[in-house]
């Protein structure tokens, strides 16, 4: 399993046609931010812009061989892809929802091609999941295009899996990718964790 520094880092790293260059500035109150546990890079999301970026060090090193170079921040553009029945945006070609009704205990529903299944209900009664641990998986894609089911299976990596974690009363308050499915509850929580929320409220908050 590849795991990445946090949601997106390396699609943001290639530095994708139509990207915005953006130097660090203060969080404003309306920006839904996410750290890595290291707060060493970060995500910063706006109702039209998901930007990525490192997070330079209060004192600067030294000796500059040991500090991160890449200090710029990297955007996307954000496009709202909610309906009567999903809330659901997407940014650097990868989708996220979830259902306006909540959440289910073992559920599975789709989106823009994308297969989201509650993996763990963290916290929920009967039919209820208030908290929970949700997969994205996108089998197979052409360029920008949607998400389909993989043509072969033959040993080919997913275009991408996302593990998230969902709390009705913040949104997402966690997140992180994957190239192919966790085989554990304890690694999908691991993947989730790469990416933590410390704004306010998360994305997809009702």
């Amino acid at each position: 399993m590849i795991r990445l520094a946090f949601l997106l880092a390396t699609a943001a790293l290639m530095w994708p046609a139509g990207a915005i260059s953006k130097k660090v500035e203060p969080h404003r109150v309306d920006q839904i931010v996410y750290v890595n546990a290291e707060r060493t890079f970060e995500v910063i999301v706006t109702e039209t812009t998901w930007t990525v970026g490192a997070i330079p060090a209060r004192i600067p090193l030294a000796n500059p061989v040991d500090s991160n170079p890449f200090t710029e921040r990297v955007g996307h553009a954000v496009k709202d892809c909610s309906d009567t029945t999903y809330q659901c945006l997407q940014a650097w070609s990868r989708t996220l929802a979830v259902p306006r009704a909540g959440l289910r205990p073992g559920s599975a529903y789709s989106k823009e091609g994308v297969v989201f299944n509650v993996e763990e209900c963290i916290r929920g009664k009967g039919a209820r999941c208030q908290v929970a641990v949700v997969s994205a998986i996108c089998e197979e894609r052409d360029a920008d295009g949607p998400c389909r089911t993989a043509t072969s299976k033959m040993h080919a990596p997913l275009e991408y899996v996302i593990y998230f974690m969902y709390n009705e009363d913040f949104g997402i308050t966690a997140m992180g990718v994957a190239n192919q499915v966790a085989s554990t509850a304890e690694s999908r929580r691991v993947i989730a964790s790469q990416s933590i929320l410390i704004s306010k409220k998360g994305l997809l908050k009702n």
